[in-house]
């Protein structure tokens, strides 16, 4: 009993979590998946990009990926975030562009009502993209959605570790939140993992 009472503490905790997050980025569902971006490097030698996958607000370890960096602009003595974080989401996104110039319809990914996981393109589609970093990440990342034709499509967000402001498209100044708000407190537990898993 008192596990299972611990367990639906936890689902109770994230589902509220889910909800306050949708509030603070006036998303229209709350993000059943969320995935997480951070670039790593040592002095510019082995760039990586982490991409940790989080599903109704619970680490799901099994989608995670590594990206290793292959632009010519990171080398030994030189990193570029800006330019690795274009890379990944090239790289990560291009299968959906591909998809939408074909027809595909987006609204199937976006119905709340319709599980994911049973659709038939079993969609690793994400309700939430959230890139570590601050304006200049998050533009790096938009820069690339835009080349894909997918800006309208994908919910996206940065969080700035410094004063863990999150940054929106379209808007210069941060949102205006509270530290200890449980949406906030989720974003920080992805920004932190995607650090950990690129590390």
């Amino acid at each position: 009993k008192l596990e299972l009472d611990r367990i639906l503490n936890i689902v109770e905790d994230n589902e509220y979590a889910l909800e306050d997050l949708t509030h603070i980025l006036d998303l229209s569902i709350p993000p059943k998946r969320i995935e997480g971006y951070d670039i790593s490097h040592i002095q510019g030698t082995d760039p990586v990009a982490s991409q940790v996958v989080f599903i109704n607000g619970i680490p799901s370890k099994q989608n995670y990926r590594k990206y290793k960096i292959s632009n010519s602009n990171v080398f030994i003595g030189h990193s570029d975030d800006f330019a690795s974080i274009e890379e990944v989401i090239i790289r990560r996104f291009k299968k959906w562009s591909r998809y939408k110039k074909e027809g595909g319809d987006f609204s199937i990914l976006l119905d709340n009502k319709k599980s994911k996981l049973q659709n038939e393109l079993l969609s690793d589609w994400p309700d939430l993209v959230m890139i570590d970093g601050g304006k200049g990440q998050l533009s790096a990342a938009l820069k690339s959605l835009k080349t894909l034709d997918l800006l309208e499509e994908v919910n996206i967000c940065s969080l700035a570790k410094k004063n863990e402001y999150i940054y929106v498209p379209g808007s210069n100044n941060p949102l205006n939140t509270d530290k200890n708000q449980k949406g906030m407190m989720l974003i920080r537990r992805v920004r932190d993992e995607a650090h950990r898993f690129a590390l």
